[in-house]
């Protein structure tokens, strides 16, 4: 996992990169979460939390976007989910996460105009396998980028 950075000025919420939803090149993938431990869902967020994450969201929907663009990546618009399905299918402690998934022109697996496809991994752990992450390079515009935005 790789931590992107603080996405409201009062470090509620940080964006980071892990497991890999949607390649790089189909538009890429960055999740949303808040620093305080122990939320699992939205209703865990407190009133200052809920105020502080619609800029959030906003703001790393935007860097995202312009970032993969400037590295190449021709992205259309940013899907924004609040999913947590797997924690059910593994049986584990859902944690509270908003997946940012980049939707590219040219995109190969994740064709966009179409709805986004992700099967269990369990019954299709070769779907995901192969996909590339965003680059130290698109992390380090997106901390630029927002760092101008805070």
């Amino acid at each position: 996992m790789k931590v992107i950075g603080f996405l409201d000025p009062e470090h509620l919420f940080e964006a980071y990169v892990g497991s890999c939803h949607i390649s790089r090149l189909d538009g890429g993938h960055i999740r949303l979460r808040a620093t305080r431990p122990g939320v699992a869902s939205i209703e865990d967020l407190n009133e200052a939390e809920l105020n502080a994450l619609g800029g959030a969201i906003q703001r790393l929907a935007k860097a995202m976007k312009m970032a993969l663009t400037a590295n190449g990546i021709r992205v259309r618009r940013i899907n924004i989910q609040y999913n947590n399905n797997w924690s059910d299918l593994y049986q584990t402690k859902p944690s509270f996460c908003i997946y940012f998934y980049g939707r590219a022109y040219n995109s190969i697996k994740q064709p966009l105009g179409r709805s986004l496809y992700f099967p269990s991994p369990r019954e299709h752990e070769d779907f995901y396998r192969g996909n590339e992450p965003i680059t130290d390079e698109d992390i380090n515009l997106i901390r630029t980028l927002l760092s101008k935005m805070l």
